[in-house]
């Protein structure tokens, strides 16, 4: 039996598959979005785990700051924050940079919306509390 170890704020931490090697050989760079600070560091960690660089922004609109300053392979964003919301930021990455995978975080008090980000383009739609091996999934499929 596996044995899991609880990750604050998005679900379990389980043991990695072979497909986090792969993810660390790539070295590839994530940009989290997400304006709860401690589910931001979180997933960040989680996402250092799995061999990513990470990049944090703390609402939509230094996310998008941030866009001009590097290029990113993929960008993980909450749906809810203030000023530029993940539907605004998908929106603008679809416009700068269309091939980067964009995947939204959403509750579930919010799904109506979230599916609509789906039809914007976002590249996956996952519930929160985060399931990090699903996280792990959506990041190898989107290589």
């Amino acid at each position: 039996m596996m044995q899991h170890t609880p990750t604050p704020a998005y679900g379990l931490r389980a043991p990695f598959s072979r497909s986090k090697r792969a993810i660390r050989s790539q070295k590839r760079v994530a940009l989290v979005v997400e304006d709860d600070q401690s589910s931001r560091d979180s997933l960040a960690a989680a996402l250092d785990d799995m061999g990513l660089r990470v990049v944090c922004a703390a609402n939509g609109a230094e996310a998008i700051r941030r866009l001009g300053d590097a290029d990113f392979d993929i960008i993980i964003s909450d749906l809810m924050m203030p000023e530029v919301d993940g539907l605004d930021l998908l929106a603008h990455v679809r416009n700068r940079c269309p091939a980067t995978p964009f995947v939204l975080v959403t509750a579930a008090d919010s799904w109506p919306t979230a599916v609509q980000a789906v039809e914007w383009g976002a590249f996956a739609l996952l519930p929160k509390p985060i399931d990090l091996v699903q996280l792990e999934a959506v990041i190898g499929q989107a290589a």
